[in-house]
């Protein structure tokens, strides 16, 4: 399966970009890219549940033996959909290159200034530990905010099924993984209507199972925590500090002078209305002539809140 979907994506590299975008505007590629990776994505190793026994044993190593449970932990997370399309994506360091372009331009905060940061979405929180680093080279860090719209799920062990903070089923465990209830992407612009009516069969399951598995009163629930390890940890010692936000409905006014916010406001994920409403509320978290970094994997942009809006001082590709 991992064969076929590199030589999926090798297909996709070669084509040319135009071919590429009308392509992707069909959802064709979505539908092919979601079905040649399902086993491997929604295999038994990557169910939420496997958590408590995935940290647990993480405690428990040490070296090279604890650097694999990492990536593991970070398979789990990247298998998590919630309910808006969403995954839970993350790694180490991807935001180095973005952070590294901000440090190199002279309008930046002077060295040495106290900055509050918000890290939107933080995932796992493993990314933020290094960029966190490559700030305190220049800066002192006045707070840092751990920030995504769910820091925590809850399991029913005995059924096997993963819930929100909401009670919106996630996931239900099955004899070869577990179904995701919520398809990611499905709200981008890579997904349409060939590709709702090709997954149609998934789309009728999940309504079954949501029905079949309502989340019942006075069950006993498993908090799992989404944090890596050692940034729960850090957290405790208030190094940082977790909130959970939504990016579309923030009250922390001009809290913050350097956002961070990765893989979430994009065209992938929402349309372009949304991803400006995301932004405006961004900006209204800003402090007056606060920075932005923001962007997805491969791209990223800054900008800078003048007299009130958001002004673009730096873009490297799109997303």
């Amino acid at each position: 399966m991992a064969m076929l979907t590199d030589r999926l994506t090798a297909a996709w590299n070669a084509l040319p970009a135009p071919s590429r975008s009308v392509l992707r505007r069909s959802g064709i590629p979505y539908v092919g890219s979601y079905l040649a990776s399902y086993r491997a994505r929604y295999g038994p190793e990557r169910f939420a549940g496997t958590l408590p026994a995935l940290v647990d044993e993480y405690h428990r190593s040490t070296g090279p033996a604890r650097e694999v449970l990492a990536w593991r932990f970070h398979d789990v997370l990247d298998s998590l959909v919630l309910p808006n399309g969403v995954r839970k994506t993350t790694w180490p360091r991807r935001h180095q290159h973005a952070v590294e372009a901000f440090l190199a331009r002279a309008d930046r905060p002077p060295d040495g200034t106290p900055l509050r940061v918000l890290d939107l979405p933080c995932s796992s929180g493993a990314a933020s530990r290094d960029t966190r680093a490559l700030l305190e080279r220049c800066y002192g860090i006045r707070t840092w905010v751990l920030a995504d719209l769910c820091m925590e799920v809850r399991l029913d062990a005995d059924r096997g099924c993963v819930y929100d903070a909401a009670g919106e089923l996630l996931q239900v465990r099955t004899r070869r993984g577990f179904f995701a209830v919520h398809r990611p992407h499905a709200g981008g612009d890579a997904f349409s209507a060939l590709s709702a009516l090709a997954l149609l069969p998934f789309t009728a399951r999940s309504a079954y199972l949501r029905r079949r598995h309502r989340l019942l009163p006075d069950r006993p629930l498993v908090p799992l925590r989404l944090l890596h390890p050692d940034v729960d940890a850090e957290v405790k010692t208030g190094r940082f500090t977790a909130r959970e936000m939504d990016v579309f409905r923030m009250e922390d006014a001009g809290e913050f002078d350097l956002v961070v916010s990765f893989n979430l406001l994009q065209r992938s994920y929402f349309t372009e209305p949304e991803i400006e409403r995301g932004l405006q509320s961004l900006t209204g978290a800003m402090a007056e002539g606060g920075f932005l970094l923001w962007g997805n994997t491969e791209s990223f942009g800054i900008a800078r809140k003048t007299e009130g809006r958001l002004q673009t001082l730096q873009q490297d590709g799109n997303w």
